[in-house]
């Protein structure tokens, strides 16, 4: 008998065959190396550069801006002898929205709750210390 989607695990036989790997084990096998500490950093640097640009600035269909991105940080890694670390615009893109940008969210948080208890004398350095 084979299961249906409503039938619980439980209701397979005990000889039935192994399920198929679920899309979040299959999708596992082919994500790509993880960002490292060095490759968050370059990618902060193109995301301002390309953000920071005159002409353009942020206001830009995402899908542009994170393929600008994209190309700022292969070009760069290419420069710094590391091709292997090139990485695909939604990659970078997924990064950027799951990771980086949640911190950055909850860094400014707290930087703007310790600037309201102004304190006389302090520079923006003691603010992020």
């Amino acid at each position: 008998m084979l299961a249906t989607e409503a039938e619980s695990p439980d209701s397979a036989t005990p000889d039935a065959p192994s399920p198929a790997p679920t899309s979040s084990s299959a999708s596992s096998a082919r994500r790509g190396k993880s960002f490292v500490k060095e490759d968050r950093l370059l990618l902060c640097k193109c995301f301002l550069e390309i953000s920071e640009d005159p002409i353009v600035g942020r206001y830009q269909k995402g899908s542009i801006f994170f393929g600008k991105v994209a190309d700022a940080f292969n070009a760069a890694v290419i420069r710094l002898g590391k091709p292997e670390k090139q990485r695909a615009k939604d990659s970078i893109t997924a990064h950027w929205r799951d990771t980086i940008q949640e911190k950055v969210t909850k860094f400014c948080g707290c930087y703007d709750k310790a600037k309201a208890a102004t304190r006389s004398g302090w520079t923006e350095q003691n603010y992020i210390d």
